[in-house]
């Protein structure tokens, strides 16, 4: 079994079949790699011939058929709704391109722009990982019930240049070892300090455990240690620093100070703060070049 029709698509189609008004077939147009993945079908139905409904109200046929048309109409199940935190990201850029693309250099714009091509399930995966603290992630811990290609998703931001991934087949060494060893946890931490030479050192806490696996990296006692870490790990993915260090920028232009980030969205979405309604014109522009702005983050943050 693959899975199931909506519930509100299943209620009015169920008794158009159980009276003969309709023929329905229906086949699998994709599957994906994760169990638990959204599987697409597509249904194709045809209004049986009379012959076969001859025994049935033809005024309630009609009236079923009416309401199967309007809830496909109303549900569009052609494709799944955007989540609604990407809504918003996707909003929050729009806008500040919209007042604010003067600061911007044509790399910056052009980068930015990438993001509204990228499949939903890429999308997605940014603005999760982009709202958790990091900066590294296990690609194999990850897991979000609305990205149904995590695989796909991955490959198609580091092409993108919106995340950055660390693996074996990667040399790690450009990257900062304290960041990467937050990654593992303190069982793990333990078990590659075993593997290194004996002292008298005695590391039970995590602050002491990293303080003294980075010393035996840097004074080459473990030179091999980001391949240890990766062997527990496996691939790690953060975001890039171009992604992070332009969406915080749009962030900052989009709320006007360095207060609010994204979260603002779920407490106004949650009712836990409301806002009157307003219109919003802009008389002039606050930074009226892109020098301005680099000033002002350096004064401000």
């Amino acid at each position: 079994m693959l899975g199931y029709l909506p519930r509100d698509l299943a209620k009015v189609l169920a008794p158009l079949v159980d009276k003969h008004h309709v023929e329905c077939e229906g086949s699998v147009v994709g599957l994906h790699e994760q169990q638990f993945g959204n599987v697409p079908i597509q249904i194709t139905i045809q209004k049986c011939k009379s012959d076969n409904q001859r025994n049935n109200d033809p005024n309630c046929c009609q009236s079923l058929w009416e309401n199967f048309v309007s809830i496909v109409k109303r549900e569009n199940f052609r494709r799944p709704h955007s989540a609604r935190y990407q809504t918003n990201f996707n909003l929050m850029i729009a806008d500040v391109m919209v007042n604010h693309a003067h600061v911007f250099s044509d790399i910056e714009k052009s980068f930015l722009a990438s993001f509204k091509s990228l499949s939903d399930d890429g999308q997605r995966l940014f603005i999760r990982i982009y709202t958790r603290k990091g900066p590294w992630f296990r690609k194999g811990s990850i897991s979000y019930q609305e990205i149904s290609d995590l695989e796909h998703a991955v490959m198609e931001l580091e092409l993108a240049g919106y995340i950055d991934m660390l693996s074996c087949t990667i040399d790690p060494f450009e990257y900062d070892m304290k960041e990467i060893l937050d990654v593992l946890s303190v069982p793990e931490m333990k078990e590659i300090l075993k593997e290194l030479p004996k002292d008298n050192t005695i590391c039970t806490r995590r602050h002491e455990l990293v303080s003294t696996l980075l010393s035996s990296y840097r004074n080459g006692t473990c030179a091999s240690l980001p391949k240890r870490i990766l062997k527990w790990t496996g691939t790690c993915i953060r975001i890039s620093k171009m992604a992070d260090e332009l969406l915080w920028r749009i962030q900052r232009l989009f709320f006007l100070n360095g207060d609010q980030d994204l979260s603002s969205f779920l407490l106004v979405e949650f009712g836990i703060v409301k806002f009157p309604d307003y219109v919003c014109s802009i008389s002039h522009r606050i930074f009226q070049e892109r020098n301005d702005l680099l000033e002002y983050e350096d004064v401000r943050f």
